[in-house]
């Protein structure tokens, strides 16, 4: 589950998808933050202007009745009884009223809504504020476990102070509306973005879809090598329109250069051939020459016999055997040299050798070199280009050859190694130096004289090895010889 997570996460859809959700989230997150904050200052200045106007309004009532009270209009038990009557009253107009006090001038409770509270002496610094400068008062406290304002107003007139009125105004129902605010701020958060990801989810897969499908284009052809695969796009007039016109554009000038390259590898290998022919001519005659010459003595003796006798019968097939070995060298030469499609079928690469080296036997006699052979009789027919695969045999022998000027042995050996067949020509000549072994399969790259080559030959070998899915190795030791490796595998396309 984690790893298809991790997988569409790194996908262009789920990268889009989570970048977009995070702004989102992050919008909503600060926009309900700026939302409630909001809220909380209106509500916590609606619940100051009204527990403002509260303390205002009974504090104009009580400072009459002290007035009346100090003319003598009313009695101390006239006046505690209006108190009462009035914190009785107060607080059944406001519900969210915790507590109601009155004090006189010098903090003693004269009246309040717990009786509990009669004559007590309050000394706490929100009385002393109000009191020194003569202004209402309006802090918050907890009281009785409750948030809460608490109000203090002096009943005053200019520096006149008969005391003061105390309001405990509840903020509960304040938070209660905070908090439905806030639960509402998140379901329509959620709300918003489970709808905003159902619209990303749409948006990502239409726009992140020709991405994909020239996605797995490109994979189809790097695993299978085809070119002229056409992907199937919808089109568009953005800029993903322009890119799938140029994703076909650049398709289609590959397919053109594979084109040219395989004509060009085509024309290289032939050129090769040539260049290979002309250093095997000097052998071939030689091999010629061999038999025409016991071929020319038997014709002589012919000539001598008027009847068939037993030794006519002898020359006649001496004569025989020289023009079939003739003919077969003349025919493995013309095969090499011919220009041919790439047909493949099965090859048996042991019984090919052996009729290459049919070849190279007086250019081995002449440079003193022992040819040894360590073929696996066992190994199965390889599916390849005989013609092709005989050039590249053709190219590592003669190199190998001419890597040892006064002698030494060439071991050819082929072995089976899994579902790959393993064929390693390998000589005792001076070896390679290490800072050329990088260069030697670049094309006209050659370290032989000028004129004892054309620079292509291992070029055009790996490119026709890697034609049959195979792979050409080159190691090398100076001073003791180098090892060309070549693996194709037995099923190769």
């Amino acid at each position: 589950m984690m790893k298809r997570f991790h997988t569409w996460a790194n996908s262009l859809e789920g990268k889009f998808i989570l970048a977009a959700a995070a702004c989102i989230i992050i919008v909503c997150i600060s926009a309900g933050i700026f939302l409630v904050r909001r809220e909380e200052r209106l509500h916590h200045s609606d619940a100051f202007h009204k527990g403002y106007a509260l303390s205002e309004m009974g504090r104009l009532l009580l400072t009459n009745v002290m007035v009346f009270q100090e003319l003598g209009i009313m009695n101390r038990q006239d006046l505690v009884d209006y108190l009462d009557y009035f914190i009785l009253n107060f607080r059944e107009r406001n519900r969210d009223v915790l507590s109601v006090a009155v004090l006189d001038s010098q903090g003693t409770v004269l009246a309040h809504c717990d009786i509990a509270e009669h004559g007590r002496c309050c000394t706490d610094e929100f009385l002393k504020k109000a009191f020194t400068q003569l202004t209402t008062d309006i802090s918050e406290v907890t009281y009785q476990g409750k948030d809460a304002l608490m109000i203090t107003a002096p009943l005053n007139i200019d520096s006149k102070n008969w005391g003061g009125l105390r309001v405990v105004l509840s903020l509960e129902e304040m938070h209660a509306e905070i908090g439905k605010l806030k639960r509402e701020i998140l379901l329509i958060s959620i709300c918003f973005l489970v709808l905003a990801l159902a619209v990303l989810k749409i948006a990502a897969r239409k726009l992140s879809k020709p991405i994909v499908q020239l996605t797995r284009t490109m994979d189809n052809i790097r695993n299978h090598g085809d070119l002229q695969v056409q992907p199937a796009l919808v089109r568009r007039s953005d800029e993903l329109g322009r890119l799938q016109n140029s994703f076909i554009w650049f398709l289609q000038r590959l397919a053109e250069s594979d084109r040219e390259r395989s004509k060009a590898i085509e024309q290289l290998a032939q050129n090769e051939k040539l260049a290979s022919i002309g250093y095997l001519a000097s052998g071939v005659a030689h091999e010629i020459n061999n038999p025409l010459g016991g071929i020319t003595i038997c014709f002589k003796n012919l000539a001598g016999f008027t009847a068939q006798t037993p030794d006519s019968v002898k020359l006649t097939m001496a004569i025989e055997d020289g023009l079939k070995k003739i003919k077969g060298i003349v025919e493995q030469l013309l095969d090499f040299s011919r220009a041919s499609k790439t047909e493949k079928e099965p090859v048996a690469l042991n019984g090919l050798i052996r009729r290459l080296l049919v070849l190279f036997q007086y250019e081995a006699q002449r440079r003193q070199i022992v040819i040894e052979l360590e073929l696996d009789e066992e190994i199965p027919c390889c599916v390849a280009d005989e013609n092709k695969i005989s050039q590249v045999f053709m190219n590592l022998i003669t190199n190998a050859l001419q890597a040892m000027e006064s002698g030494g042995t060439l071991r050819i050996s082929t072995a089976l190694e899994g579902e790959l067949c393993r064929i390693a020509f390998g000589d005792t000549g001076a070896g390679i130096a290490p800072e050329i072994i990088p260069h030697i399969f670049d094309p006209f790259f050659s370290t032989k004289k000028v004129g004892e080559g054309t620079g292509l030959g291992l070029s055009v070998s790996r490119g026709i090895i890697e034609q049959h899915q195979g792979e050409l190795q080159v190691e090398s030791e100076p001073g003791l010889g180098t090892t060309f490796t070549i693996r194709l595998p037995l099923g190769a396309t």
